[in-house]
């Protein structure tokens, strides 16, 4: 498989682990995360501190691991490193469902043949006002998405993996 960039041109003011969340649901692999969650956000969260300080910023103000936090809170260390801030596993669960759903139309395109993606070509000539002409378009996209969940068993496999990640942490109660 040929390595690809799919640039959604959304840009926006807001936490880090919204931006996370839509890399690593999109990226890697349920087991992945799973196994190795703690340090990649760890490694993507001391990285932007060793930067903000490069750049002269104190980043303490961004910092989920600092010590002096730990200290207070009474929170215990492993070798000599803090355990990842409660509070950065938090912020990554809050945006962890949006991060699913973005999976869920960014993902199959990688899968698909170009007949078979869903993409802004469904939205032309679509009156947005008109409730009825929305919803043909709505329903042609979703049509297309499960033809291709059909015809691509791996993606169905990693939305699957992607949800029970979800249920595994506890981000998504189920009844079952």
């Amino acid at each position: 498989m040929a390595a690809s960039w799919l640039d959604i041109a959304l840009t926006h003011y807001g936490n880090p682990c919204a931006d996370l969340g839509y890399f690593l649901f999109t990226s890697t692999t349920a087991q992945l995360r799973r196994t190795h969650l703690n340090e990649m956000l760890g490694h993507y969260h001391d990285t932007l501190v060793q930067c903000l300080s490069e750049l002269g910023e104190d980043p303490s103000v961004y910092s989920y691991r600092y010590k002096l936090f730990f200290l207070k809170k009474g929170l215990s260390f492993v070798a000599g490193k803090p355990f990842l801030c409660r509070q950065l596993l938090k912020d990554f669960d809050r945006f962890a469902v949006v991060s699913f759903f973005d999976s869920l139309w960014v993902v199959p395109p990688f899968y698909v043949s170009q007949e078979d993606q869903v993409g802004q070509e469904a939205m032309k000539g679509v009156d947005l006002e008109d409730k009825e002409q929305v919803k043909a378009m709505m329903e042609n996209m979703y049509g297309k998405m499960q033809r291709s969940y059909e015809k691509v068993p791996e993606i169905k496999a990693i939305i699957a993996g992607n949800y029970l990640d979800l249920v595994d942490r506890g981000v998504i109660k189920t009844d079952c």
